[in-house]
């Protein structure tokens, strides 16, 4: 960053390097005219970024245990593969505009305990793994996260733990939500299909760089140009609001004319050659619609009127499908969405009677503007879950657990 810096000031004034020495005798401190631009540069660039948290959506599994067991005096093969599978990944998901956390085993438990701020783990090549942090995969996987993996199979790192690790690879596997992986290509494939991203161009440039916070109110995006050439694309963030250009060497802001789509928010983006952008997304207002009612109606006639696993019904064996029905007053004007929260496996969506969407994956979130009446509604949600719970002795998580939210912005 500092270095695209540095050159977006060279390029701007007159193509000048910038002259920043050190020295003892007041002739070899800093005597270039374009100093104090760039000190302010820095400086409001150092004020905004130090404000809110630092987010990304992807983790990266850091290999710690597979490193310490192919150490030998002489540099390996084995751990020279473990390395370029890693760097690898790191590379291409910073080229194809996906930022990432890295996490090792001492932070595997707290950070996969949370698939509200992660939607995804990726496994390099290891040889091994914890225990522990085999299981805070198998949960993470379980609750809806996306596990990528580029291996097929791995032992535990202490022998006693052996069969654990492979009931709990086993588990994993049979996620609908765990995906092999052989190549990198493939696994940009899938942040694309599975909309996983948080920043998308439309069309992807290796020399493009984001950093995401989330601040009061609404996201902040630092992007960057590494390329001499200036670049033009139209930016996707997955969040709806006005669009703000910070501009860090005057401190002026200038709004953006953006483009809203279901859930997401299209802005033009222009960078000059080592250029660089300050962008902020101001989230509108939203509120919640009271739910009137839940009926969660089981397949043997009883009906229940709280969202609970299966096999909290007495349905642990049970593999197939379960009606829930929600009713809602709607009266405003405005976006109306449905927020599911967390469903294993499918969901599908009759809206008044008519059948209107299928949701297989996390997010399981619709739009309902389109398909609501004033006054009231009622929603019909079928999940189905997976074959294992009546084919096997493993029973998976079934059903609708929410919170289920009714979201809505006003015009």
């Amino acid at each position: 960053d500092a270095y695209g810096m540095l050159m977006q000031f060279s390029s701007e004034y007159g193509g000048h390097p910038i002259d920043i020495t050190t020295g003892p005798s007041e002739e070899d401190v800093v005597y270039t005219p374009y100093f104090k631009g760039f000190a302010d540069y820095i400086s409001r660039l150092s004020y905004v970024m130090s404000e809110g948290v630092f987010k990304a959506n992807t983790l990266l599994y850091y290999p710690i245990t597979s490193c310490w067991e192919g150490f030998q005096p002489l540099y390996t093969e084995k751990l020279a593969k473990i390395d370029a599978s890693f760097r690898e990944i790191a590379h291409t998901l910073l080229c194809g505009q996906v930022d990432y956390d890295i996490f090792d085993d001492a932070s595997a438990e707290n950070v996969l305990g949370d698939t509200s701020c992660y939607q995804v783990a990726i496994l390099p090549c290891i040889t091994n793994l914890p225990a522990e942090t085999a299981q805070a995969l198998v949960r993470f996987c379980e609750r809806g996260g996306w596990v990528f993996s580029f291996v097929d199979d791995f032992y535990a790192s202490l022998p006693q733990d052996d069969e654990k690790v492979k009931g709990y690879w086993k588990r994993l596997t049979k996620c609908p939500t765990y995906k092999k992986i052989v190549s990198v290509e493939e696994l940009m494939s899938y942040y694309d299909e599975k909309q996983l991203w948080e920043l998308k161009l439309d069309r992807r440039n290796k020399h493009i760089k984001y950093q995401h916070r989330l601040i009061e109110g609404g996201d902040l995006y630092f992007v960057i140009n590494e390329s001499e050439q200036e670049v033009t694309h139209v930016l996707t963030i997955p969040t709806t609001g006005n669009a703000y250009r910070l501009d860090a060497e005057s401190g002026e802001v200038h709004s953006l004319a953006c483009v809203e789509k279901i859930g997401e928010t299209l802005v033009p983006l222009h960078l000059a050659g080592f250029g660089s952008a300050l962008l902020y997304f101001k989230r509108k207002e939203q509120e919640e619609l009271p739910i009137q009612n839940i009926e969660v109606l089981l397949p043997d006639g009883r009906v229940e009127n709280t969202l609970k696993d299966w096999m909290e019904y007495g349905l642990g064996s049970y593999s197939g499908a379960i009606t829930y029905v929600i009713q809602f007053e709607w009266n405003e004007e405005g976006t109306l969405m449905l927020d599911l929260g967390a469903v294993y496996e499918i969901a599908d969506i009759l809206v008044n009677g008519k059948q209107f969407d299928r949701l297989l994956w996390r997010p399981y979130q619709t739009n309902l503007t389109d398909v609501v009446q004033k006054g009231m509604n009622t929603l019909s949600v079928t999940v189905t879950n997976t074959p294992s719970n009546e084919l096997t002795a493993y029973k998976k998580q079934s059903g609708l657990f929410g919170p289920i939210r009714l979201i809505y912005e006003r015009r």
